[in-house]
């Protein structure tokens, strides 16, 4: 046999190979996308890991954790809460465009259902079955013999699907068609991301403002910024990893102005297809030193590199301050790990063992009376000195130490 021939034989194989792979790829991307549609996040995982082992040189998927699926103005957009990504050789590939891949395979997927949407829903060969429904407030419809379905975030033809396997057990390989009748008068949903206890979509109410839908979401992450929570409305909408548009309009809220002082105005109300992110709280590159000193506020590490030298750039401590009960606070607000130094050692003695070396973030108290018991100093006093300091961080914007 030809050189040529032989070269021609083994190219159409391989070709026919990476045809078939491909062709197996793509089912099972659908699988991936219909699964993950559905909420069955670990069923669409395990679709995705199939379409890794077909596809030569993929290596191991990250968990899929957070894509939200939002339609507006005839497109669908994925939006990345996560830092997911798969492995492709050495190059990292977001699953951003993992999705963004598996939406591009639905042809349908230029229109996901949602609240108030009429469908007509039929099954071949089986008129009796023909039923006009409409999608209720909580994104499910009511289909005869399968009863409740979920439907919002469904496109039609993965709809179909659904109610098609369902209906298997009373109809012999029944064809479920799902057509549109109307569409919703309005789409009355916001996405909540960033530190809150519950992300994801949320139906709103006329006149529901900001405070609402977080206290619905069950409130801030121990970690949340809530004096600098954003609104995205209109224009493009964000990408995997960050919060940003290209154009549309952001707005800036200042809950604690609500919480605290009762400033109505920062209680922002809310459109459909607005986007609420609630930011996390940076650690800042320096000291916080309170209590009985002198000058109590912020300090470069720099200049303050253990207790004894942050007590003298703060301007010593007040007469009533007792440096034998010192407290450091360290780590993040939910979890703190508080160190005592006895000052007094260290001024009277020069035991050099309770001067404390001091990290970034670290927060200094030095009480007027002595703290014998840990646990109260822990569950009564801790939360006032955390809340004074997040405070101070916070409202002088302070990213560094100016």
């Amino acid at each position: 046999m030809k050189p040529q021939k032989i070269i021609f034989l083994f190219s159409f194989l391989m070709f026919s190979i990476i045809l078939c792979n491909a062709q197996e790829s793509e089912e099972h991307y659908r699988e991936a996308v219909k699964f993950y549609l559905w909420g069955d996040f670990k069923q669409s995982l395990s679709e995705l890991n199939k379409v890794l082992e077909i596809v030569p040189g993929f290596g191991k998927a990250y968990r899929l954790k957070e894509v939200i699926l939002m339609d507006g103005q005839g497109s669908l957009t994925v939006i990345d809460t996560g830092e997911l990504s798969v492995e492709v050789g050495e190059v990292t590939i977001p699953i951003e465009s993992l999705a963004r891949r598996l939406l591009a395979l639905e042809s349908s997927a230029e229109y996901t259902l949602g609240a108030d949407d009429v469908l007509e829903i039929s099954v071949w060969g089986c008129e009796e079955l023909t039923k006009e429904v409409i999608v209720r407030p909580d994104g499910r419809i009511s289909f005869l013999l399968v009863g409740d379905v979920p439907a919002r975030g469904l496109t039609p033809t993965l709809l179909a699907e659904v109610i098609a396997e369902k209906l298997t057990p009373y109809v012999k390989k029944p064809k479920v068609t799902v057509i549109v009748k109307k569409v919703g008068t309005a789409r009355k949903e916001v996405f909540v991301l960033g530190e809150v206890k519950s992300q994801g979509g949320q139906e709103i109410t006329e006149g529901m403002g900001v405070l609402e839908i977080l206290s619905r979401v069950g409130g801030f992450t121990e970690n949340a910024v809530s004096s600098s929570v954003k609104i995205l409305r209109g224009g493009a909408n964000p990408l995997a990893g960050e919060i940003s548009i290209r154009s549309g309009q952001v707005i800036s809220v200042n809950l604690d102005d609500v919480i605290i002082k009762g400033d109505l105005s920062q209680n922002v109300m809310l459109q459909p297809r607005d986007i609420v992110y609630v930011p996390k709280a940076t650690r800042p590159k320096g000291v916080f030193i309170l209590g009985e000193i002198s000058k109590p506020g912020m300090y470069k590490l720099e200049e303050a590199p253990n207790l004894l030298e942050l007590v003298t750039i703060a301007g010593g401590f007040t007469k009533e301050a007792t440096l034998s009960s010192t407290k450091v606070i360290r780590g993040e607000p939910g979890k703190p790990i508080v160190l005592s130094s006895n000052l007094n050692k260290v001024i009277s003695r020069a035991d050099m063992s309770e001067n404390l070396v001091l990290q970034s973030g670290d927060i200094v108290y030095v009480p007027r009376f002595f703290l014998a018991n840990l646990n109260y100093f822990i569950s009564q006093i801790l939360p006032s000195i955390q809340f004074v300091y997040y405070t101070y961080y916070l409202t002088k914007g302070i990213m560094g130490i100016p």
